[in-house]
C-alpha cells in the first residue's frame, strides 16, 4: 500500500513539473528548458515502470489486491 501511495504522490509531482514547464516560455533559456525536460523524461519513464508493474502484480495476484484492499475475494 505504501508503494501505491508513493507512486500517486510520484504522479501528481510529475504533473505539477509537466505544468511548471508548460508555464515557463521563454525561449531564450532553451538550455534549461531542454534540463528540466530530461528530467520530467526520466520522472515520467520512472513512474509509468511503476504503474506498469503494480498493474502487472494485481492481474497476477487478483485475490491478494482484493483482500489489501478489505475487500472479500
Amino acid at each position: 500500500m505504501l508503494n501505491q501511495m508513493q507512486l500517486k504522490k510520484d504522479v501528481e509531482d510529475v504533473q505539477k513539473l509537466v505544468k511548471d514547464f508548460m508555464a515557463v516560455g521563454d525561449i531564450d533559456h532553451w538550455e534549461e528548458r531542454i534540463i528540466y525536460l530530461m528530467e520530467v523524461e526520466e520522472k515520467l519513464k520512472n513512474v509509468g515502470e511503476r504503474a506498469e508493474l503494480y498493474s502487472t502484480r494485481e492481474k497476477v495476484f487478483p485475490s491478494f489486491t482484493l483482500l489489501r484492499h478489505g475487500r472479500k475475494c
